[in-house]
């Protein structure tokens, strides 16, 4: 995946991460949701306090529109419920992300958008961002999941990462889904 890491603080618990994914048929959605996120909604974010937010992309060839993925930390749970009311509370939100909030139903942003929550592992309950040089665009980052057949394969693998040693493996976040179309997996 292509990224950029804009901007997490955080109390105490594990992090809670909400994993949007924009799905889309053409490059004209794309550059709307290109323009939403950068000029509406990740300023706005910034506004309520989330100053890291991930932006992706999948690598693939042109000419196909990629899904875009935005990755969001909250400090909890109650924190991503209120999200919504605090940006359409938000007046410079709701002008400069007015395309894509009142985009006509045969022009649409995106086909669809798929919402995944995440929570964190115990045993690596904070982001960790990598530092890099060079131009963003070169930054390449993996997202992984280890789907489980059962919920107790699930549980194993997740206490694999938490007591094993097997966070010490990865330099990036390790979380487990908690709600989601893929549950119970390890993301």
């Amino acid at each position: 995946m292509i990224a950029f890491i804009i901007g997490c603080t955080r109390a105490g618990g594990q992090t809670v991460y909400q994993l949007k994914i924009y799905h889309l048929s053409n490059h004209s959605q794309e550059a709307r949701i290109h323009q939403f996120l950068e000029e509406a909604f990740i300023p706005a974010l910034h506004r309520i306090g989330k100053p890291k937010i991930g932006v992706f992309k999948a690598i693939q060839p042109d000419t196909v529109p990629s899904p875009i993925y935005v990755l969001i930390p909250f400090t909890s749970f109650d924190e991503l419920q209120h999200l919504e009311e605090k940006l359409l509370a938000d007046n410079s939100f709701l002008k400069h992300g007015r395309d894509y909030l009142d985009a006509a139903h045969d022009n649409p942003t995106y086909d669809r958008i798929e919402s995944i929550i995440i929570s964190a592992f115990e045993g690596m309950p904070d982001p960790h961002f990598p530092v890099h040089g060079g131009p963003k665009a070169d930054h390449v980052y993996e997202l992984r999941s280890y789907e489980g057949p059962t919920e107790r394969y699930y549980r194993q693998k997740v206490k694999m990462f938490n007591d094993g040693d097997e966070i010490s493996l990865f330099i990036k976040d390790v979380m487990y889904i908690r709600l989601g179309i893929l549950f119970p997996a390890i993301t």
